[in-house]
């Protein structure tokens, strides 16, 4: 009988690195998080959504879907490999005044996982995004183009069989 990791993913720690044209070359941006979804054992597919503050006043909220395949090295240790994409929602304030836009992303992902019980596991991972977007405000522009966050997280796993 197969079985079937049902799992949510939360209480991530983030830090960030973006590079926005014109906008904070360099930000480190705070970042939460939650995932739902389903392991077998060579991958792992789910939807999640997240919640970055940059700067303290600007935001970003992010829904989207992975896909990961698993390499295990032993029962309790596994890397991966993976493809994101989605949708974001971006909030900035700035001196033109506050703008708000909506963005496709699509990147990709590597880490590793540990498990800790059988229901309790530790991620740490790096995720790449690409935005690639511009605003553009009473002649001001903002150009976007690429995230990387690198994360851990707690993993809590329910089993079916």
């Amino acid at each position: 009988m197969k079985k079937i990791i049902f799992f949510i993913l939360s209480l991530s720690l983030t830090i960030t690195l973006s590079y926005a044209e014109d906008w904070k070359a360099t930000s480190l941006i705070g970042f939460e998080g939650v995932k739902i979804g389903a392991q077998s054992k060579h991958y792992r597919v789910y939807l999640s959504a997240k919640y970055y503050e940059i700067n303290g006043y600007d935001t970003a909220n992010s829904f989207g879907g992975e896909l990961q395949y698993l390499i295990n090295l032993s029962e309790n240790t596994n890397f991966f490999m993976g493809v994101n994409a989605g949708r974001m929602n971006l909030k900035f304030d700035s001196p033109e005044g506050a703008r708000s836009f909506d963005t496709p992303y699509y990147g990709f992902d590597l880490g590793a996982n540990f498990n800790i019980t059988d229901s309790l596991g530790f991620e740490a991972g790096t995720r790449f995004i690409t935005l690639t977007t511009e605003n553009t405000q009473q002649s001001v522009t903002y150009k976007l183009s690429n995230m990387v966050n690198m994360y851990m997280s707690l993993i809590f796993k329910f089993t079916m069989e």
